[in-house]
């Protein structure tokens, strides 16, 4: 089950929900079609925190999937690495990668909180970074259209060079 094909919000709260659908964002990858592996990684993330969130034993909750989710994000490392060169390294890239593996396969983690931040603080770096690359493949077309509008509505000094 996921995201589209249920109408009942009820499960959204339910962990095992939550990692299935991490597990399914991450399963994306393999897919030759799917583009953004930053957008999709962080759509894993942040469904695994909400379900981080909820429980304080991922793995309890659903263990074949919380393994195969945990299997399924070690793999991603070196494209995330990739995808994030020039503005993280690698090794932190896998630490961080590290921790929201760990979410899901380390009982009784006295570091858990920590984790959550990390992985939190992660995935917004990875959306914030695909989402920005997307305007930038665009030329920022709303940015250059609202300074367009600005600039027309200015009035111009005529005595002022014009560059």
């Amino acid at each position: 089950m996921n995201l589209s094909e249920t109408s009942d919000h009820s499960c959204e709260a339910d962990p095992r929900w939550r990692l299935e659908n991490a597990l399914i964002a991450l399963r994306l990858l393999d897919d030759p079609r799917t583009k953004g592996v930053l957008n999709t990684v962080s759509v894993s993330l942040q469904q695994m925190l909400t379900a981080a969130h909820a429980t304080p034993n991922l793995h309890a909750v659903a263990p074949e999937v919380a393994t195969e989710t945990a299997q399924m994000l070690a793999a991603a490392c070196p494209a995330v690495a990739d995808a994030m060169a020039g503005k993280m390294t690698p090794e932190r890239v896998y630490f961080l990668m590290g921790c929201a593996g760990a979410l899901l396969t380390v009982p009784n983690d006295p570091f858990r909180e920590d984790r959550i931040n990390y992985v939190g603080m992660f995935a917004g770096d990875l959306a914030s970074l695909h989402h920005s690359r997307q305007l930038a493949k665009r030329g920022f077309p709303m940015l250059r259209s609202l300074r367009i509008s600005q600039a027309m509505s200015e009035q111009r000094d005529p005595s002022a060079r014009l560059n």
